[in-house]
């Protein structure tokens, strides 16, 4: 603590510590570093640090809006904090969220930055950027935020001196460049010529990506009133059955493609694709997080009873219960929550109670909603298509139109009556919830999980003026 505060005090806010570079002060103007490793990584430790936190910002070749933070254009940012739970420290990367549990002095930790997430070590994955380069592996680093005594390190790193522009003279008298200074404008000259070709391809790609689009939308409207099979529907993998295709204006005065299936005169049912997935891959695994394989877990009775309720008002009542509920549960556990009831930290009890097989699907569902929020709105804004689990999700935030998501829970409940005639039940089993749950809901009351006729998310149409409402507190009481 005395070196870094002699250090300083000297007016020097780094160091060449080994083979690191040692941060003990701000370097707002930036500072070029050459990367030994070709990787920019990280080291942040508990001494000294107990409350305080470190933050820097780094050029990205492929800049991530999730990992700007309070960096400027083209940059990503890195953070790094201790924070204190019930009396005892823990180490965090960009938010609170993203801990590691407990620690004490002389411990330590690392993250390298690459895209789209970083790499700690003993951490949840953050979103994080590839940093750009220069002169081979030569980054830029601005120091925006580092306390007294608390450190931050850059590993296998240290200070890039440009190579010097320096003349010979042959001998006939004349001037002739370094040979250094030629390779190094040949080189940006070559960067430059990369980075257009690469401009260039991909222009081609998105006219591709807009064709294409714009063919799959002409073959998705009817021809002359004719019938044809559906292509791959909004929610789910491509449906086995026949619809009238019909247009509706969102909101947004956005048309959308809404599927009403009709009665197949078929007497076999076409199998679909039995990967009923996610939007990607990385929301994929962590995704599974909340859906370890195993047996099947007891529901709550209410998980069942909204998947048999013919009126979409009463079934948005119990679904508000079940926020509730679920709030409720995780502050138990120590989660709390802002004035908007978004999860702003979630110890680690809270986390195993996630995981637990008791736990009920609904604060499951509710939780991932909650905690990947920036993720799922960022995809939103994206794509069309979502997994039913993901919707089911979705449905549970209260930070999305009320009419939007008794529309997207109405999906839900028409696209389980397919799901069960497509799927076996053992196959059913193994799948995320509401999809496990139709054996249950159909054992409870098969009419009113095949009647889905009468459901519309519309506020309005369920005959109840108080459907206007998605709170049961705010619904006019009877005199």
């Amino acid at each position: 603590m005395e070196s870094l505060d002699n250090l300083a005090s000297d007016g020097k806010n780094y160091e060449q510590n080994g083979g690191d570079v040692k941060f003990v002060g701000k370097e707002r103007e930036g500072i070029e570093l050459e990367l030994e490793n070709k990787q920019l990584a990280f080291k942040f430790c508990y001494d000294g640090c107990m409350k305080k936190t470190v933050r820097a910002c780094y050029d990205s070749k492929n800049p991530n809006l999730d990992a700007k933070g309070e960096c400027g254009p083209g940059q990503c940012e890195f953070k790094a904090g201790i924070s204190e739970d019930a009396g005892k420290p823990f180490l965090w990367f960009k938010k609170e969220l993203y801990n590691k549990g407990f620690g004490a002095n002389g411990m330590c930790t690392t993250a390298i930055m690459k895209n789209p997430e970083a790499t700690p070590d003993g951490f949840l994955p953050f979103s994080s950027c590839e940093p750009l380069k220069h002169d081979g592996n030569v980054v830029k680093l601005y120091v925006n935020h580092v306390e007294p005594g608390c450190p931050l390190y850059v590993l296998n790193a240290k200070k890039w001196t440009p190579p010097s522009t320096t003349t010979t003279q042959n001998s006939s008298g004349t001037t002739v460049p370094d040979q250094t200074t030629s390779k190094s404008s040949e080189a940006n000259t070559t960067l430059w010529i990369g980075i257009g070709i690469g401009i260039f391809i991909l222009l081609i790609v998105l006219i591709g990506f807009g064709y294409c689009c714009y063919r799959t939308q002409i073959q998705k409207k009817p021809l002359s009133g004719k019938k044809k099979e559906l292509q791959p529907n909004v929610f789910i993998p491509e449906a086995s059955k026949k619809a009238t295709v019909v247009k509706e204006k969102t909101e947004d005065e956005k048309e959308v493609i809404v599927a009403k299936p009709e009665p197949s005169k078929e007497t076999t049912v076409k199998r679909r694709d039995t990967n009923v997935g996610l939007i990607n891959k990385e929301t994929k695994e962590k995704l599974e997080k909340f859906y370890p394989p195993g047996p099947i877990r007891a529901f709550d009775r209410r998980e069942i009873e909204i998947l048999c309720c013919v009126r979409i008002s009463i079934m948005f009542k119990t679904i508000e219960m079940l926020i509730d509920d679920a709030i409720k549960a995780l502050n138990e556990r120590g989660v709390t929550f802002d004035e908007k009831c978004n999860i702003i930290q979630m110890p680690p009890k809270a986390e195993k109670y996630l995981r637990s097989r008791k736990t009920p699907e609904y604060v499951r569902s509710f939780a991932f909603g909650n905690v990947f929020r920036e993720l799922i709105d960022s995809q939103t804004k994206v794509y069309d298509t979502f997994s039913i689990p993901l919707l089911f999700s979705i449905v549970l935030q209260r930070r999305y139109n009320a009419i939007n998501r008794r529309k997207a829970f109405t999906w839900i409940r028409r696209e389980l009556i397919i799901i069960e005639k497509e799927f076996t039940a053992e196959e059913r089993s193994k799948l995320p919830y509401p999809i496990c749950a139709i054996e249950a809901a159909c054992k409870m009351d098969f009419n009113g999980f095949k009647s889905v006729s009468l459901l519309d998310s519309l506020s309005g149409d369920d005959d109840d003026d108080t459907q206007g409402s998605t709170r049961a507190s705010e619904k006019p009481r009877e005199n």
